[in-house]
């Protein structure tokens, strides 16, 4: 199992804020494990809490979708993730909410995730 350890030289101490610097998927911190591209945040989830549930998705909550710091991370669904950013104003209406839907069903897991954080950094 890797762990932040195996990891930290890869990244830059920001303010708390681990910033990867090497290669991304979709806009976040990628890496090879045993012969597949994976996720960071997800691979560092599932060292520490074991298997994501299905319909969760690990998510940045520092607003920069470069850091992988455990600390910066949350297990949530589609729907928060929606709530949440409906309340910061990010999303809001009917028609925003339609396109979570579609993309929770048709996207891969973390590109609606970074859609919506790459302009609310």
């Amino acid at each position: 199992n890797m762990n932040i350890e195996d990891l930290r030289h890869h990244c830059t101490d920001d303010a708390g804020c681990l910033i990867w610097r090497r290669g991304c998927c979709n806009g976040h911190p990628a890496t090879r494990v045993d012969g597949k591209t994976r996720l960071v945040r997800r691979v560092l989830w599932e060292a520490a809490h074991g298997p994501i549930p299905a319909g969760r998705i690990v998510r940045v909550t520092c607003g920069n979708v470069l850091c992988i710091n455990p600390e910066c991370t949350e297990l949530t669904t589609y729907q928060r993730l929606g709530k949440q950013l409906g309340a910061l104003g990010v999303m809001s209406g009917p028609v925003r909410s339609a396109a979570i839907a579609r993309c929770a069903i048709f996207a891969p897991a973390m590109k609606l995730v970074w859609r919506f954080q790459k302009n609310t950094v």
